[in-house]
């Protein structure tokens, strides 16, 4: 299972590669427009976001429209002693922020906010099968937090249609799933909660 992980997630990082500038930054315009159509978007009081990396949709958009809407923003900072994935509220996106292991920009300080207060969580990944199913880049560090049992959250993932795979991924027990993924053609509900959303 862990060599065809590798395989796949070898796959994707090629065709992403591949993606022009250009291509990407009119996928991430398209993908924050689509989320801000979502039923969950509107109703979210407290959205947690992702701060991207390159080859990732870039939710700075998103995270910059939450901020001037009143959305309580939470983003995630890595406890990499304790293996386990923190939700820090923030209230800019020009201060409090840096590089740490891996390039990962974290918040520097902030309130730690329970994963119960969570109304939409955004993910992100490397790969996604028709299923829900989530491949990411091997940490478990989303797999653990959205395994949590307080978490009540819609869990939505942001990629790029290169990024759907078109069978089911090998996946473990501890590999969690997402509801719904958000590319930059529309909304793939997995779940209910996914399709309730999206008004499918």
């Amino acid at each position: 299972m862990d060599q065809r992980k590798r395989e796949i997630r070898d796959e994707i990082r090629r065709r992403l590669a591949a993606v022009s500038a250009a291509e990407m930054a009119a996928a991430a315009a398209a993908v924050a427009d689509r989320v801000m159509e979502l039923s969950a978007w509107a109703e979210a009081r407290v959205l947690m976001a992702f701060i991207s990396l390159p080859g990732e949709i870039d939710t700075a958009p998103i995270l910059s429209a939450a901020l001037a809407c009143g959305k309580q923003l939470i983003v995630p900072r890595v406890d990499w002693a304790g293996r386990r994935m923190q939700a820090v509220a923030i209230e800019s996106l020009d201060e409090g922020l840096a590089a740490g292991r891996y390039g990962i920009v974290e918040p520097t300080g902030g309130l730690e906010v329970e994963p119960e207060a969570i109304d939409l969580v955004l993910v992100p990944g490397l790969a996604f099968d028709a299923g829900g199913g989530r491949l990411g880049r091997g940490g478990g560090f989303y797999d653990r937090f959205l395994a949590g049992a307080s978490l009540r959250a819609v869990a939505a993932a942001l990629a790029l249609e290169c990024q759907r795979w078109p069978e089911p991924l090998p996946l473990g027990p501890q590999d969690m799933p997402v509801d719904l993924l958000v590319t930059e053609r529309g909304g793939h509900p997995f779940t209910q909660r996914g399709r309730d959303v999206i008004g499918t």
